[in-house]
């Protein structure tokens, strides 16, 4: 009996493998009575960004801030995002609530025909160090949106994705009832 080594998943870019990869914006603060709310549109900032599921925001946008405010848009439950620049280059999140983002955060809506969301996330904190080894500039890390609509990930079949994102769900769930319970 030969043990062969393992299939070695072909590796596509994100780009490929999503409806679209893009950014928000960031409202005027001049406005901020028109445009910001306690209730509202959830907005992401990229310090919000912590690794895991975004179920909220400290801040919301009105729906005139959405009208009014160019690339500003709601992104579906499921988007994951990644931070291009600044403290928090490369941190991750996904949307459990539908929500905007400001122009820092790359937003990634999967393809569902070809990519589970969650498989996304996991590729890329597993990528991560990667990632954020591509980041450039000396004041400031920035990670382009190019180069994230560029980054290759593996793609196994989608049945795969689901049964690896089960297994790595199972385990980020009991580690987060073992931190809440100590």
């Amino acid at each position: 009996m030969s043990s062969d080594p393992p299939l070695l998943h072909e590796k596509r870019p994100i780009e490929d493998l999503c409806l679209e990869v893009g950014s928000g914006s960031t409202p005027s603060r001049k406005r901020a009575g028109d445009f910001y709310a306690h209730k509202g549109t959830p907005w992401v900032k990229t310090k919000e960004l912590r690794g895991g599921p975004i179920w909220g925001t400290e801040e919301h946008v009105t729906e005139r801030a959405l009208a009014e405010t160019a690339s500003l848009r709601v992104f579906p439950i499921g988007t994951v995002l990644v931070a291009l620049y600044g403290a928090t280059v490369g941190q991750l999140g996904q949307l459990m609530v539908p929500a905007a983002t400001n122009q820092a955060c790359c937003a990634m809506i999967p393809d569902p025909e070809y990519l589970d969301g969650r498989f996304l996330f996991y590729a890329l904190r597993a990528s991560q160090s990667q990632l954020v080894a591509l980041a450039s500039g000396s004041a400031q890390q920035n990670i382009s949106g190019k180069l994230v609509r560029d980054f290759k990930i593996p793609t196994p079949a989608l049945e795969e994705q689901r049964r690896i994102v089960w297994v790595l769900g199972t385990l980020d769930d009991k580690i987060e009832l073992n931190r809440k319970m100590a």
